[in-house]
C-alpha cells in the first residue's frame, strides 16, 4: 500500500514539476511574442524641388528597421529627375534663342544607408547618433540623344556622423531631423565619343563642392508600424 501511496506522490511532484515546466515555457513565448521590431517607411516630398544634387529632382523610399530597443538600421533609395533649376536653364535658353529648342534629360540614383543608435533606449524615438553613408549616380544629356554620344556624369559620394531626433505622433506619424559632418567626394565628368577620354569637370562648378568636408541636414515625414 505504502508503494502505491508513494507512487502517487511521485506522480503528482512529476506532475507538477512538469506544469510548471510548460507554464513557464509559455510565458516565454508570450514574453518572445510581445516583442515586435518596429519599422518606419519614410519619404521627403520637398526633396522634388531639390536633392543634394542641385538640378536634380528626387524620389526618395527609406525603410527604417528595430534591431533591438535602442538601436535601428536604414537603407533608402531614390530616383533622381530633373529639377526646377534644370527646368529654369532651359526656359531661358530658348527664351533666348529663336533657334531649335534644347531640352536636357537627366536620369540617376541615389542609395543611402546607415546605423543609428538612440539614448533613451526607445527606438525608434527620441535622441539618436550614427553614422551615415550616400551615394548619388546620375547622367545629364541632350533630350533625344544616346547616352554613348555626349553627356555629363555626376557621382557623389558621403560619409558622415549625424546627430539626430526622431519624433513619433500619434504612435504613428514619425518626424526624423538630423545633422552632421562628414566627408564628401564629388565628380563630374564630360563624355564625348569624339574626345575618347572623359574631362573632368570639377573646375568649372561651383567653389564649394571643391572641399570634401561635408555638411549634411536631412528630414523625413514617416509611417511607423
Amino acid at each position: 500500500m505504502r508503494y502505491i501511496l508513494l507512487s502517487i506522490l511521485l506522480f503528482l511532484f512529476f506532475f507538477k514539476g512538469f506544469s510548471q515546466f510548460i507554464e513557464d515555457d509559455d510565458n516565454i513565448k508570450k514574453d518572445i511574442n510581445k516583442y515586435k521590431p518596429v519599422n518606419v517607411i519614410k519619404t521627403n516630398p520637398l526633396a522634388i524641388l531639390g536633392s543634394p544634387m542641385p538640378l536634380a529632382s528626387e524620389y526618395r523610399v527609406i525603410l527604417e528597421h528595430q534591431i533591438n530597443k535602442k538601436s535601428t538600421f536604414f537603407v533608402g533609395f531614390s530616383y533622381l529627375g530633373k529639377g526646377i533649376l534644370l527646368k529654369s536653364y532651359e526656359e531661358s535658353y530658348n527664351s533666348s534663342n529663336s533657334g531649335t529648342p534644347f531640352y536636357y534629360a537627366l536620369y540617376g540614383f541615389r542609395a543611402q544607408g546607415g546605423y543609428k543608435f538612440y539614448y533613451n533606449k526607445k527606438a525608434p524615438k527620441g535622441f539618436y547618433v550614427g553614422p551615415f553613408v550616400s551615394y548619388l549616380s546620375a547622367i545629364i544629356k541632350e533630350k533625344g540623344t544616346s547616352f554613348k554620344s555626349e553627356y555629363i556624369k555626376t557621382t557623389y559620394l558621403n560619409t558622415n556622423i549625424v546627430f539626430g531626433h526622431q519624433f513619433i505622433i500619434g504612435d504613428v506619424i514619425t518626424i526624423d531631423i538630423c545633422s552632421g559632418w562628414g566627408y564628401k567626394n564629388n565628380e563630374f565628368f564630360y563624355y564625348n565619343t569624339q574626345n575618347g577620354s572623359p574631362q573632368n569637370l570639377v573646375d568649372e562648378t561651383i567653389s564649394s563642392y571643391l572641399s570634401h568636408v561635408k555638411f549634411v541636414f536631412n528630414f523625413n515625414f514617416g509611417y511607423k508600424f
